[in-house]
């Protein structure tokens, strides 16, 4: 697996395991002049690691043999026939697995030269691209076989396997992948103006189990290779079953892009008719995730939240365009138009049989813990958990952007505003994790003005959006007062399907 500076020059792809070698276009930057620097560093180390591995493979006691040959074949190959995984964004790659082999099989200036390969699908980018790429791989190649040499890492056959061995390959392995990352994200440091360390994390933490076992495999191969005596034939019984296992996962990832594109379409028909809000989607499911995450969901359910957030107003393609654009306050008859927006919702999705639990997140975010919300009425911990973290994203994202009427709410107004009203109309757990997570990951405001039809200025109204928790309090205020609603916890087991009706 290999971190590349990927086809556009201001952009960068981050590792995804496992094996992966990133595609085009993740993170979007300007390059500083002091970045461009950087990269032309990074391309003279790489071109001196080059030229010394040519002289001493020219100089060695058995130049060019005929295996460098196979193991570059082997390269090209693995750079060939990537598999694309990931939202169709990464490609599953075996290269690191040949490099790693190819230190044990012929030493590290063959391992070096083997850099050379990846670098070749970078060519038809430009020379600056293909530069960086084929030095960092260099430069990678040189500290791994330079940690599994110094470490006493057998050149040649291991004659009496031993965990020395394994060690040295191990270490050769996390060095790559260090290595690897780090020239990567300090590219991003440079452009994005954020801690080197932020960025290695996030990027080299996904990945490290990942290398161990690309090292394990790069050992496995070696010895096939030269102790059983297969040759070739060693790749053909480590590498085929890789990349069937690839070949499994991205049927999997397909499936998985086949359900983005399925909300892609939905969420495109919903902010088509309500450009209102347009975004907003988008910025519910990041907060979702991050309550997800602080309260520790296992990541299938966090995937799942996710989904729920970017679909909780997918109900609103029911919903008049005269209403969702009206320039001034909603009547009375408009707000319970509005008001069945969820019910609308579940309708929409019913069928879409991957959402799963989401199914109870766009019904019911916008119940209330003191049970006076809608469209159910339900109360505390007969609220669904994924509706109660909706409810609490879906109001935050709300006051942090900028409406055609105020301006965005600062971070710290708008949590303090959740805490108010913590155990009323919010669960006090799912505020909680949201002012953590916002502290440990950051949020930024939505302060762009979106698109509205008409001017709203000057009509002498206060406006609210009805996601605002200050517009529920004037839609409830003639309720029967509810007492404060302590946290309702995990969900039931047996939280009943919505879109199967009780007899």
């Amino acid at each position: 697996m290999v971190v590349a500076l990927s086809p556009e020059v201001d952009r960068l792809s981050v590792p995804v395991p496992p094996a992966a070698v990133p595609r085009p276009g993740a993170w979007r930057m300007e390059l500083s002049a002091a970045a461009k620097r950087y990269i032309a560093a990074v391309i003279a180390a790489g071109a001196v690691a080059l030229g010394g591995a040519v002289l001493a493979e020219a100089r060695s006691a058995h130049p060019w043999p005929p295996a460098l040959v196979g193991l570059v074949a082997l390269a090209a190959l693995a750079e060939f026939i990537q598999i694309t995984v990931f939202r169709d964004k990464v490609g599953l790659s075996t290269y690191s697995i040949i490099l790693l082999a190819t230190l044990a099989i012929l030493g590290v200036p063959a391992a070096v030269l083997l850099a050379v390969v990846p670098g070749l699908a970078y060519v038809r980018l430009g020379p600056v691209k293909w530069a960086f790429n084929t030095a960092m791989f260099a430069i990678g190649a040189v500290v791994a076989g330079g940690a599994y040499v110094g470490l006493g890492g057998p050149v040649g056959g291991f004659h009496g396997f031993s965990w020395r061995d394994v060690l040295a390959f191990l270490a050769a392995d996390l060095l790559y992948m260090v290595v690897n990352g780090v020239l990567v994200a300090r590219v991003v440091a440079y452009a994005e103006h954020l801690p080197v360390k932020a960025v290695v994390a996030t990027t080299l933490a996904p990945t490290a189990i990942t290398y161990l076992g690309n090292g394990l495999f790069g050992l496995l191969l070696a010895v096939l290779w030269l102790d059983a005596g297969l040759g070739p034939v060693a790749a053909l019984l480590i590498l085929l079953p890789l990349y069937l296992a690839y070949w499994a996962y991205s049927q999997f990832s397909g499936e998985q892009l086949a359900h983005e594109r399925t909300i892609a379409t939905l969420i495109q028909a919903v902010e088509t008719k309500d450009l209102y809000t347009r975004g907003h989607n988008e910025r519910v499911a990041k907060a979702v995730v991050i309550i997800g995450r602080q309260l520790r969901m296992p990541e299938e359910r966090v995937e799942t939240l996710r989904y729920a957030g970017t679909l909780h107003d997918v109900g609103k393609l029911a919903v008049p365009t005269r209403v969702l654009q009206k320039e001034g306050r909603l009547t009375d008859e408009e707000f319970e138009t509005i008001k069945m927006h969820p019910l609308r919702g579940l309708e929409v999705v019913r069928d879409i049989e991957f959402l799963d639990e989401a199914f109870r997140g766009i019904l019911h975010h916008h119940e209330r813990m003191d049970g006076r919300g809608y469209p159910m009425g339900l109360a505390g911990g007969a609220i669904p958990e994924f509706a109660r973290v909706i409810a609490v994203a879906d109001a935050f994202d709300s006051m942090t952007s900028t409406r055609s009427y105020r301006s965005a709410r600062g971070v710290p107004e708008a949590l303090a505003e959740l805490q108010e009203c913590a155990g009323t109309q919010f669960d006090p757990r799912m505020v909680d994790a949201l002012v953590a997570g916002v502290q440990r990951v950051g949020w930024t405001p939505q302060t762009g003005r979106p698109y509205v039809p008409g001017d709203p200025a000057g009509t002498g109204e206060v406006l609210y959006d009805h996601d605002d928790p200050a517009y529920a309090r004037m839609f409830t205020r003639d309720l029967p007062v509810a007492p404060a609603v302590p946290s309702a916890g995990p969900p039931a087991e047996d939280d009943p399907d919505p879109r199967v009706p009780e007899r």
